[in-house]
């Protein structure tokens, strides 16, 4: 699965990469850029493409053309205060929707935005931290990363720019002895036992929790809560309810071997998915190995994302825009001397087909539409 960035169009990753090495030292000021035709062959991009990011460079100050010389780095001066963006490689969807909000939101307060993606590699995490205290960031607006054994633990990042008293709003979840921080959170627990509430409804009994890579521990933690919650307050009504958490992906055929394996051991009648991207393999390896399963396992997902809809695939849906627009007005009342809030946005589910009622005729498990 490619990451954000990779998804972005070539003119705006060249430019990316280019303003990452002036903004981190690589490449100084007063240096010389690299040619056209070693940018071409760096990138393995058009003239076209590599000359369009190179405009946009120029035009907002870190890059100035010499006729008859070359092209020569330099450093902008910025106008409007600069706040920071780190977000998790490891959510596509919630960092396409939280990077567009933010972005806008940002410009129209005024704010440059300085954004990273970021992966549990705790030393890169760590250096965009020393680069947002080098360019001396007004604030930053984050989602929970994780650097250490343990998720809820603040890296060393987050004390770093603490203690700089730097003003920082988390998206999307919290951490321990941060009670310093606003927080813009979702009410992920008290959903995730609505949608198990609502599995029950449907006749399920055997229920499989399965969460992928795409969501750090810190963000799925209350999920698993609330999913426990209703199983342990309906253990008379429910089978089987399992929860398992996949390793890394290797390979698409590695990780479908482990699902497969994993709907035979545990059987399940309904998997309900920690991300729609777990769900939506479940769905597929289902319809695609009619032969070891019957059509009868339904399955949730949780996210909404694009393909959701087409999918069918019933989820919970994110209210991420109110958290963009939400996170930057609380980040300007921090720059502003105010105090840290904690704002809990609330998700809903959306019903579709691949949550079906279940019933039981000659003691086989059936499937209607319901």
């Amino acid at each position: 699965m490619s990451n954000l960035f990779d998804r972005l169009p070539k003119y705006i990753q060249i430019k990316e990469a280019i303003r990452k090495e002036i903004e981190e030292g690589i490449l100084r000021e007063g240096q010389q850029l690299a040619s056209e035709a070693t940018l071409i062959e760096r990138f393995g991009a058009s003239k076209m493409t590599v000359i369009r990011a190179l405009q946009e460079l120029v035009q907002e100050g870190f890059l100035s053309r010499v006729q008859g010389k070359g092209t020569y780095v330099t450093y902008p001066m910025r106008k409007n205060p600069l706040i920071g963006l780190l977000l998790p490689k490891t959510s596509p969807a919630r960092c396409d929707a939280l990077l567009e909000t933010v972005e806008s939101c940002a410009s129209e307060a005024g704010f440059d935005l300085l954004f990273s993606l970021a992966d549990t590699n705790g030393e890169k995490v760590n250096d965009f931290a020393e680069r947002l205290i080098q360019r001396k960031v007004s604030g930053l607006i984050a989602a929970p990363v994780e650097t250490g054994a343990d998720p809820a633990a603040p890296g060393w990042w987050l004390n770093r720019l603490r203690e700089e008293r730097i003003p920082i709003v988390l998206t999307g979840g919290k951490m321990d002895n941060c009670r310093d921080i606003s927080v813009i959170q979702t009410n992920d627990e008290e959903i995730m036992a609505e949608l198990t509430r609502e599995v029950l409804k449907k006749g399920h009994r055997r229920l499989l929790l399965l969460g992928g890579e795409e969501e750090s521990s810190s963000l799925v933690a209350s999920r698993i809560r609330g999913f426990q919650k209703v199983c342990k307050e309906e253990k008379i009504r429910v089978e089987r309810a399992e929860i398992v958490r996949l390793p890394g992906r290797k390979s698409l055929e590695e990780d479908s071997a482990e699902i497969i394996s994993l709907l035979r051991t545990h059987e399940p009648t309904v998997v309900m998915a920690l991300n729609d991207l777990t769900a939506f393999r479940v769905m597929q390896i289902v319809q695609n190995n009619p032969y070891r399963f019957d059509g009868s396992i339904s399955v949730t997902g949780f996210g909404d994302c694009d393909f959701a809809e087409d999918a069918g695939l019933t989820t919970v849906r994110l209210p991420l825009k109110e958290m963009g627009e939400r996170a930057v007005k609380a980040l300007q009342k921090l720059m502003r001397g105010g105090k840290p809030e904690w704002i809990t946005l609330h998700a809903h589910i959306v019903h579709r087909s691949s949550l079906s009622m279940l019933s039981y005729t000659k003691g086989e498990k059936t499937r209607s539409a319901n």
